[in-house]
């Protein structure tokens, strides 16, 4: 069945329909794997996935320590057809998945420093390869963690799709950013009084505005257009703050996403990760927020910033 890209020009919302989707496999981390439920991205059950795009192999060792391949359940395909302006069309693009670890049970918080960097450096190269392909306009690179942020497998991992257009929300974002002079992340990343924490090279902000309770933002002090272009000092203090952000978020829910907003070929923004914890009942959205876009929150920022700091 073809996969669509549907736009509602009324509302301004678009619609990946990709059904095969509905297909995938769960595998909970609470649930003990039994040999029937072997999950797919453990060491040992490469057969169960599409073939690698990137193996990142400890040193002196066979075994991969992180891994990239195609989703086998894809949101977009690069054998669509996708053509601008037309309200149903297909959902040409590229979607992969990222292993950040061969072991089931490691989480995103226990990965060791050198883990972490070959985590970045699998991100890089499949950013940056994604990127270059003809007719992607933008590239998304994200975290669901836990059934309540949309994770169908419990094992660490993120996922990146190239897109053959630029999001609204994405495209909003170039428009605040494009004047280092007038950046409005240049100039949260500097208010104190959002600073949850901070190290050299990056602050850890509440935003001004959250969608979610205790939702968090990594911010670069400096003006960074593209976590690609990040020197070696950077790279580390970078992961350190997604990995004490993980750390932080998960004090309050186990489900959180996450969601790199990076430059692309037609507009730059301040490079910035968003982390949205994702607690369930009763902190989900409803009615108001699914029919109106308006969003209740029940956690106030003075509160959000006390219980993260």
């Amino acid at each position: 069945m073809a996969i669509e890209i549907q736009t509602d020009k009324i509302k301004k919302v678009v619609v990946i329909v990709a059904s095969a989707r509905s297909k995938r496999p769960i595998v909970s981390k609470k649930v003990k794997v039994k040999k029937k439920q072997a999950c797919p991205f453990d060491f040992g059950n490469e057969e169960m996935t599409p073939s690698s795009r990137l193996e990142i192999v400890t040193f002196n060792s066979k075994k991969w320590e992180v891994r990239a391949m195609e989703n086998k359940f894809p949101a977009v395909s690069p054998f669509e057809k996708y053509v601008p302006n037309k309200e149903h069309t297909g959902a040409f693009g590229v979607h992969e998945v990222i292993v950040e670890t061969p072991s089931h049970s490691e989480q995103f918080e226990d990965l060791t420093a050198s883990q972490m960097q070959s985590v970045f450096e699998a991100y890089v190269n499949r950013f940056a390869e994604i990127s270059k392909i003809k007719g992607i306009k933008y590239v998304s690179l994200f975290k669901n963690h836990g059934q309540n942020a949309g994770a169908s497998i419990g094992h660490e991992h993120s996922q990146i799709i190239g897109l053959p257009f630029v999001p609204e929300i994405n495209a909003s974002e170039f428009q605040h950013s494009k004047n280092k002079s007038q950046c409005i992340y240049c100039k949260l990343a500097k208010e104190k009084a959002n600073v949850i924490f901070e190290n050299k090279f990056f602050s850890v902000v509440y935003p001004d505005v959250a969608r979610f309770g205790f939702e968090c933002w990594i911010v670069p002090k400096k003006h960074k257009i593209n976590f690609c272009l990040f020197g070696t000092k950077e790279r580390t203090a970078f992961m350190e703050a997604l990995q004490e952000t993980v750390c932080r978020v998960k004090r309050k829910t186990s489900d959180y996403n996450f969601s790199f907003h990076n430059s692309c070929k037609d507009g730059e923004v301040h490079f910035h990760v968003e982390v949205y914890p994702r607690q369930g009942a009763p902190h989900v959205w409803a009615g108001l927020e699914l029919g109106t876009g308006v969003i209740i929150s029940s956690i106030d920022k003075t509160t959000a910033l006390k219980m993260l700091r």
